[in-house]
């Protein structure tokens, strides 16, 4: 069983580097996939321990940090945000993808809730930060972007 998982985990290094020789030609969404499966290699061989990895904050507490302090200061308001964040890990996520959109583009309810219902499933931000800096500054800020690497990075 170690012997079929290292050869495929071999098999797939040697495609990786076969690509990474045409990144130039790819469309955004292959590069993206390219980087989170990237990503998840590197990642993944490693044991993931909860306990070693509390949450820095809540999925509310990023959301309502890029809303500001009137826009979760109500019980109804703060009811909708944790509608919106249902599923989400951490706050992780929603902080990393709001700081590669810039400060304004999560300030406003239809933004906040667009990433933080993509960001369900993600755990922390590093996939979505991992993968925007690989691609560079001018291909991970508009966010269709942004979006596109949340949902690829999903489920680590």
């Amino acid at each position: 069983m170690k012997n079929i998982t290292v050869s495929i985990v071999l098999a797939l290094v040697l495609i990786s580097s076969s690509v990474h020789a045409k990144k130039d030609n790819l469309t955004h969404g292959q590069r993206v996939s390219i980087f989170v499966n990237e990503y998840f290699i590197q990642n993944n061989n490693a044991p993931f321990y909860e306990e070693c990895n509390p949450s820095k904050n809540g999925c509310v507490d990023a959301v309502c940090n890029h809303l500001g302090k009137y826009a979760c200061d109500e019980r109804n308001e703060v009811d909708e945000v944790m509608l919106w964040c249902r599923g989400n890990y951490d706050g992780g996520c929603v902080s990393e993808s709001c700081k590669f959109l810039g400060r304004y583009a999560c300030d406003e309810d239809p933004e906040a809730k667009e990433i933080a219902r993509a960001c369900v499933g993600n755990r922390g931000g590093e996939c979505v930060s991992s993968v925007c800096t690989r691609l560079g500054r001018y291909s991970c800020d508009e966010r269709n972007e942004v979006l596109e690497v949340i949902r690829k990075c999903a489920g680590n």
